[in-house]
């Protein structure tokens, strides 16, 4: 029995395994899935590149078929001495077929099954943490601790080092999917090509989504009382109306966020608190100070004023599409004129 959890996961897959024959690699992590059956196959002596000693069944059609599988592990091959069966779970059940391996495994064919998320009761997790030569392995999104150690390694490829602000901001960014978390570190080295310390700088300008950075801007000035908006990236929005509904979204959300702040310190709780346990996990550096600042003087019953002109706005647009940059840029002007009171009389 082999039930091997998200923590344990990377040493594992990467260690030789020669009692296990068949693998259960599950969870929501796609990307994640796919690193550690490479790293299955590499430490099992097997290459992912060669179609000779990988083979993929569709769970389906092993499920319409129970005898296939069997017979595909157990025929010889005459291009490679050993070999790997890839099967992907669709909506049928294939537990027979896998019992069968599990019984009579073919000693130079391993089998990995792949899956979404499984409940622990489920009939393919149970199947392979019950037998002896089965592993089930969980995968799920890193959490800060992996990350951290993600990053640490990437970087040390590049003889890099990172300061602790900037650090904290790229925890916040990754970890939704191991292979974007790779694709995200390895573009950080490659922008801070030539340097020995990455700072806060470089992850935002290398990592951080452009748009979703503009549309920050807006908001973090909105909610400040600022009228730069109106500028050049306001005009651009006012413009283009597939701005519109990602803006007055990330506006709402905004709203909620000093919202839930303004409640806990109102109810007692520190500021400084009360935005770490608000927004410890989403809002960083500069913007962190930023959000205390705002938090400050904003009082909850002026923002649940604001959430609900907000939600009315969104309405608005719907009602009124050709009208609906107008809509949000009066919404947006409002909140910058409420704020702007609430500041003077702070």
């Amino acid at each position: 029995m082999v039930a091997v959890t998200h923590r344990d996961a990377d040493r594992f897959v990467a260690s030789r395994n020669p009692a296990i024959d068949l693998y259960l690699v599950f969870g929501s992590d796609s990307g994640l899935i796919s690193e550690r059956v490479q790293s299955i196959l590499k430490s099992s002596g097997l290459n992912p590149a060669n179609p000779d000693q990988i083979s993929k069944i569709d769970g389906d059609e092993i499920a319409n078929n129970p005898g296939l599988l069997f017979e595909e592990a157990h025929g010889i091959s005459l291009f490679a001495e050993k070999r790997a069966i890839l099967i992907r779970a669709g909506g049928k059940q294939i537990n027979s077929a896998l019992e069968a391996i599990i019984e009579a495994p073919a000693s130079d064919c391993k089998i990995i099954v792949l899956a979404g998320s499984l409940r622990k009761d489920a009939p393919l997790r149970t199947l392979a943490t019950r037998a002896k030569n089965a592993a089930a392995i969980e995968c799920y999104p890193d959490q800060a601790a992996d990350l951290e150690r993600l990053i640490d390694n990437e970087l040390a490829k590049g003889g890099l080092s990172i300061d602790p602000a900037a650090r904290h901001v790229l925890v916040g960014l990754l970890g939704d999917d191991r292979l974007s978390t790779r694709a995200e570190l390895e573009k950080l080295v490659l922008y801070a090509h030539g340097k020995e310390r990455i700072a806060e700088s470089d992850v935002m300008n290398a990592v951080a989504d452009a748009s979703v950075l503009a549309l920050d801007n807006i908001v973090f000035s909105v909610f400040s009382g600022s009228l730069s908006f109106l500028g050049d990236v306001g005009s651009q929005v006012y413009t283009s109306s597939s701005e519109v509904f990602p803006l007055i979204s990330a506006a709402t959300r905004h709203c909620q966020l000093l919202n839930l702040i303004r409640i806990e310190v109102e109810a007692g709780v520190s500021l400084d608190n009360a935005v770490e346990r608000n927004a410890g996990r989403i809002v960083f550096g500069a913007r962190r100070k930023t959000l205390s600042y705002q938090a400050g003087y904003w009082r909850s019953a002026a923002l649940s004023q604001c959430y609900s002109d907000l939600v009315h706005s969104t309405l608005e647009t719907r009602r009124e599409p050709n009208l609906s940059s107008a809509i949000v840029m009066n919404a947006l002007l409002t909140i910058a004129r409420r704020c702007q009171t609430l500041r003077r009389a702070a």
